[in-house]
């Protein structure tokens, strides 16, 4: 993860590890204070955010049982709202973009949307 601007040229954004071995997004501003977390995950090791910032793309491996998979979703950051974009999930929807339901959100064991 290279920390790049934000949006806007006031802030650069950071990966943080945290408690629990969560990974966090973070942005910094450019004095060095004013530190602020946007979004977290158990799973996703690799966060990019698009230039207007309006979506980030999660990604990184997954664990269910004894099997590992990549998953990629994609968060809108106005709406709260993530969407699958990689993994069985696609498959079971008729209709895309359809966000992750409360459940499946659960399953993966995430905070960035909740």
């Amino acid at each position: 993860f290279a920390p790049p601007f934000g949006a806007g040229s006031d802030r650069v954004l950071c990966l943080k590890l945290v408690e629990g071995g969560k990974r966090q997004l973070a942005s910094i501003g450019l004095d060095g204070r004013e530190e602020r977390s946007h979004l977290q995950s158990e799973w996703a090791n690799d966060f990019q955010v698009s230039p207007n910032g309006r979506w980030v793309v999660l990604s990184g491996n997954n664990e269910q049982g004894d099997y590992i998979y990549h998953q990629v979703l994609l968060y809108e950051v106005a709406t709260r709202r993530t969407f699958p974009i990689t993994g069985d999930r696609i498959k079971q929807r008729e209709a895309w973009p359809a966000p992750l339901t409360a459940q499946e959100l659960a399953e993966l064991g995430d905070e960035h949307a909740q």
